[in-house]
């Protein structure tokens, strides 16, 4: 994958794990989901073009879990989703740099 690319899903796995441990003040938590969705979204399509499937899965998942036009209430396992989902987003950058 480009560099572009895995540094615009760390920035999406640092707004994942910034939201639940409360670093983002209310009223900018919107515009993070939607940053961290757009990063998802980024890194889906780079990784299918790239012919990575199963990062081009795991992507698209992720940013349908994490779309806030019609957000899922995860309840008391959002926080551990968000979690989840920084988790495997880094191990994509970390794995996928070279």
């Amino acid at each position: 994958m480009p560099r572009w690319s895995l540094v615009v899903l760390a920035i999406a796995a640092i707004l994942l794990v910034a939201r639940p441990l409360g670093w983002i003040p209310g009223s900018y938590e919107a515009g993070a989901m939607w940053g961290a969705f757009a990063a998802l979204v980024i890194g889906a399509g780079v990784a299918g073009k790239q012919n990575l499937a199963i990062w081009c899965g795991i992507f698209a998942a992720l940013a349908i879990l994490f779309q806030p036009l019609f957000p899922i209430d995860l309840k008391e396992y959002a926080r551990w989703a968000d979690f989840g989902g920084a988790v495997l987003v880094a191990v994509c950058v970390v794995r996928e740099w070279e």
